[in-house]
């Protein structure tokens, strides 16, 4: 395993984005993050595409512990500035737990460790040049 996929990761694979299908080539995810992916499926698109989905990706999902659980507890009350989720700080803490990157686009992630933001890459603009 090489990564967790946040709900957000999650969502671009499935609209095809070639940057976060290369990483969901042996990647996980927790089922808090396939009960959200569901959820933003059915409403964009319908149950049937949404329940479609979930059955690709089921067996992606790792169940979370108790220490999963404590864990992500404690980060929302120590990051309370960063206004993460439940579901985020649950897949944060899976991911850390099992020494995997944590694949999101959420920017409260931002410069946290063994996050990786593919999106953060391509908005990136490219240096500017110095005038001599």
């Amino acid at each position: 395993m090489t990564g967790f996929l946040d709900t957000y990761a999650l969502i671009q694979i499935a609209g095809g984005r070639p940057v976060f299908k290369a990483l969901a080539a042996d990647a996980v995810t927790g089922h808090a993050n396939l009960l959200e992916f569901h959820y933003h499926v059915s409403r964009r698109q319908n149950e049937r595409v949404a329940s479609q989905f979930l059955s690709r990706y089921w067996s992606l999902a790792v169940p979370a512990t108790r220490e999963d659980v404590a864990d992500a507890s404690h980060l929302r009350l120590r990051e309370s500035s960063r206004r993460l989720s439940f579901i985020d700080a649950l897949g944060y803490a899976m991911a850390r737990n099992r020494r995997l990157t944590f694949v999101t686009g959420d920017p409260g992630f931002n410069g946290m460790p063994d996050v990786e933001m593919p999106d953060a890459v391509l908005r990136r603009s490219p240096p500017r040049r110095r005038d001599r």
